[in-house]
């Protein structure tokens, strides 16, 4: 069974651990966060030490992973930063989440960014694509009020798939060979789903004959 970093029991014992390793941090002098993301580039000023809500420490298949969990982001800021490898023990991992953790600890000491301007980054498939924080921002009241789900959103994605890469993984290609208007459609709908907490949506996350079919997928990809 997986991990599962939203269980009430793995929370609690993540929140007791942060307690602990936040009495061990070290001076980590220069060091910065390992980033190969543009979605992580971007999010680097809101990770810091006093928004982190919990460390997850735990064996997986293929050895020890140290999580670290955040809270009170904004909307498109992923609130998990994976280990950034996979350790031979439990030590290691205890070790590598005190580093990671240090390096946050600096970043309390500079300002927040003082608006939410700007550009979060949803990956979808093998593209990351741009999207405007502010919409991110203004869509969550105006999605309840209307009903949509998250699954709608992942339908959405998965018809784009469908319709511009025959359900293969969309590329950096694809998205720049699209007119503006078309583009610009893609950005809504992972606007939309960033705003619904989906991070990323991949071909394991479902292909289009998985969902449903959502009012307002029309052939045409106008929105």
């Amino acid at each position: 069974m997986s991990y599962d970093h939203s269980r009430h029991e793995n929370r609690l014992r993540a929140s007791a651990l942060l307690e602990e390793l936040k009495g061990k941090l070290t001076d980590i002098g220069t060091s910065t966060l390992d980033v190969k993301t543009m979605t992580a580039a971007s999010s680097l000023e809101w990770w810091r030490l006093s928004k982190v809500e919990g460390v997850h420490v735990y064996q997986g298949d293929d050895g020890w992973q140290a999580d670290i969990t955040f809270k009170d982001l904004p909307f498109g800021v992923p609130t998990l930063i994976g280990s950034p490898g996979t350790y031979q023990s439990q030590s290691a991992a205890l070790k590598g989440a005190i580093r990671q953790l240090s390096i946050l600890a600096v970043n309390d000491k500079l300002p927040l960014p003082r608006t939410q301007e700007g550009f979060r980054w949803f990956k979808f498939d093998n593209v990351e694509v741009p999207v405007n924080a502010n919409l991110i921002e203004t869509f969550p009241q105006r999605l309840a009020a209307e009903g949509y789900t998250d699954f709608k959103a992942k339908g959405r994605l998965a018809w784009f798939r469908h319709q511009l890469a025959d359900d293969k993984p969309i590329t950096a290609r694809i998205f720049e060979s699209l007119d503006q208007d078309d583009q610009n459609s893609i950005r809504i709908a992972c606007a939309i789903a960033l705003s619904l907490g989906v991070q990323q949506f991949s071909i394991e996350d479902g292909l289009w004959s998985e969902f449903s079919p959502s009012e307002g997928m029309t052939s045409t990809m106008r929105t």
